[in-house]
């Protein structure tokens, strides 16, 4: 009796087909996390920018900003006050420029040391008696930009806030 066994397998074209198959499926997943983590780094460099503008827009919003403290020889401005003065009236129509600002600083935010710069730009709108459209000679309202730059893979990538601050001159004693 002559019983022929069924040696059905893989012949090694199948194989080396499975194998090709399966090796452009890797290469996708590998691609789609290396666009995964780009798409991390950029969200969390827009998240530490973010930061910073806002903390810089909070910082005119917070009373101190119009205190005036009494020295031994009158008044002195506090250090918020002094952050509000238009230091460069010449910017005044173009409040979204970089290269004509009231002031800047670079910040470099750890653990990655990723540097930002960020520029304040101040307008007055009303500040004391010099502006005769104020009905209230005390009050002061000033416009305020705040830009954030910074480059990632050699683009430049800003954000910007813009927003109005007013108060009185208020004394301390």
């Amino acid at each position: 009796m002559n019983v022929m066994m069924d040696n059905r397998g893989f012949s090694l074209v199948e194989l080396m087909i499975a194998l090709l198959i399966l090796a452009i499926g890797l290469l996708a997943v590998a691609q789609m996390q290396i666009l995964s983590i780009q798409g991390s780094t950029g969200s969390s460099r827009i998240t530490e920018a973010t930061h910073l503008l806002q903390d810089e827009i909070e910082k005119f919003r917070q009373p101190s900003a119009f205190l005036k403290i009494r020295t031994a020889t009158g008044f002195t401005n506090s250090a918020m006050h002094d952050h509000l003065i238009d230091r460069n009236p010449g910017n005044n129509n173009d409040l979204d420029s970089t290269t004509s600002y009231d002031y800047a600083e670079t910040i470099v935010m750890p653990p990655r040391n990723n540097e930002y710069t960020r520029y304040v730009n101040i307008k007055n709108i009303c500040d004391g008696p010099s502006y005769t459209s104020c009905s209230d000679y005390d009050v002061l309202m000033k416009e305020v930009n705040v830009i954030v730059k910074w480059v990632e893979g050699g683009i430049e990538h800003k954000i910007s806030s813009r927003t109005i601050v007013s108060g009185k001159d208020r004394e301390f004693f």
